[in-house]
């Protein structure tokens, strides 16, 4: 089967390789959270770091240029005026958002189909029995915390099996 992508706007594939460049330069990781700013059709259209992160990235530096420090002062009033309509969230759920055509409320399920792969794949990407997984894919013996971990580590897939 083949991965069920999402059509990505352009400011969405923007973003994604912007996240994919921080996270190989380490300043992201895919735990990190991030703030989201979404337009009405809920594709995301711009991105910031978190609230204390962005303030001490647009702080005043005495080493900076009047041009930098000048960068910085608009980078933050826009953070301002995007501050109240912005959306948290992990890297890596923003990366499955971009990607995957999984819907609103992401299930293994959803996560396994977008991805094209079958159930058996999915067990043996995950390390578990195939008929656990089936368990799991119809909501048995699973608490919500696994749930989340599977669902983001399958979400993972396609971006390690190139």
């Amino acid at each position: 089967m083949e991965p069920k992508l999402k059509q990505m706007t352009e400011e969405e594939f923007y973003i994604l390789n912007e996240l994919y460049s921080d996270l190989a330069e380490n300043l992201l990781s895919d735990d990190s959270k991030i703030q989201l700013l979404l337009d009405r059709e809920g594709h995301i259209i711009d991105w910031y770091y978190e609230h204390k992160r962005m303030t001490r990235l647009c702080s005043y530096d005495l080493l900076d240029s009047k041009d930098e420090d000048k960068e910085k002062l608009k980078i933050f009033d826009q953070y301002i005026k995007d501050k109240d309509n912005l959306v948290p969230m992990r890297v890596d759920d923003t990366i499955m958002f971009l990607t995957l055509d999984v819907g609103d409320v992401p299930t293994i399920k959803s996560v396994r189909l977008a991805l094209g792969l079958s159930e058996e794949a999915a067990a043996e990407y995950l390390m578990i029995p195939v008929c656990k997984f089936k368990e799991w894919e119809n909501g048995i013996d699973i608490d919500d915390s696994v749930k989340k971990v599977a669902i983001r580590t399958l979400a993972k897939y396609h971006r390690y099996k190139k």
